[in-house]
C-alpha cells in the first residue's frame, strides 16, 4: 500500500502542476481542468476526475491532535487527496492516499502521510475504521504517519520524529468536495521496532479537517464511494 500511496501522490503533483503552471490562464479557467484530466488519464490509461483544482486558493486544513499529552496544532497547506482504483477502473479495490503539508506557528514544515484502502462497496460516510485491520482484504483499513520537523516548541512539542499509528479507530465525520474531516482515537508512537511490535504505545487523539481539498479520482467516480 505504501508503494501505491507514493505513485498516487506523484500523479497528484503532476496534475496540479499542469493546471497551476500559469495561474491567470489555467487556475481561473475550468476548461483547462478538463484538459488536465484527459491528459493524465491518457498517460495512466484510466478515467480521471478532479474536484476543486480551479479553486486551490480556497483549500485549507487543520491538524488538531494530542499525542501522549502533547498538543500538536498545525495548519494544513492546500490539502490534496488522491483516490484511485487499485488495479484499473474495473477493480473493486480503492485506495485513498495523501501527503498533507503542515505549517506550524514557528514556520516549520511538517507532514502527514495518510491512506485508506478497501473495496468500493465498503466505503460510506460516518464510517469507523480500525487501524488493526491493515492488510485484511475483507476490511477497510487506514494507515497514518505524522512527520514533525525541527526542535520541540510549544506548537511542535514532538520535535523532529515520525509518529506511526498502530491501534484504535479513525472515524470519517465528513467526506465531500467542501469538507473532509476525520476523528482519530488511537494508540501509536515513534517509528521504531518497539512501536511496530505494539509496545509502550501512547494515546493519539484529535481531528484532521480539510476545507475544499483538491481531489483526483482515477478509475473510480466520486459517487461510487461517498
Amino acid at each position: 500500500m505504501k508503494t501505491q500511496i507514493l505513485i498516487y501522490s506523484v500523479l497528484s503533483f503532476f496534475i496540479l502542476t499542469f493546471v497551476s503552471c500559469n495561474p491567470k490562464k489555467y487556475v481561473e479557467d475550468k476548461i483547462n481542468e478538463t484538459i488536465a484530466e484527459k491528459m493524465v488519464g491518457a498517460a495512466i490509461g484510466t478515467d480521471v476526475e478532479t474536484s476543486n483544482i480551479s479553486d486551490t486558493e480556497k483549500a485549507t486544513g487543520q491538524l488538531d491532535l494530542t499525542i501522549d499529552g502533547k498538543h500538536l496544532n498545525s495548519k494544513i497547506n492546500q490539502p490534496v487527496f488522491q483516490i484511485a482504483s487499485g488495479a484499473g477502473k474495473e477493480s473493486e479495490k480503492v485506495v485513498i492516499a495523501t501527503m498533507l503539508s503542515m505549517q506550524t506557528q514557528d514556520g516549520k514544515e511538517s507532514g502527514l502521510q495518510f491512506g485508506i484502502s478497501g473495496n468500493k462497496n465498503q466505503f460510506k460516510t460516518s464510517m469507523v475504521i480500525n487501524f488493526e485491520d491493515v492488510g485484511k482484504d475483507d476490511k477497510v483499513s487506514p494507515t497514518l504517519q505524522i512527520i514533525t520537523t525541527g526542535k520541540a516548541t510549544d506548537t511542535n512539542p514532538m520535535g523532529m520524529q515520525i509518529i506511526v499509528v498502530k491501534t484504535g479507530t479513525l472515524k470519517v465525520l465528513s467526506f465531500s468536495d467542501e469538507e473532509v474531516k476525520f476523528e482519530i482515537d488511537a494508540m501509536g508512537g515513534p517509528n521504531t521496532a518497539e512501536t511496530h511490535e505494539g509496545k509502550n504505545l501512547v494515546p493519539i487523539k484529535g481531528t484532521i479537517t480539510c476545507k475544499y481539498p483538491v481531489m483526483t479520482f482515477m478509475g473510480v467516480k466520486k459517487d461510487e464511494i461517498f
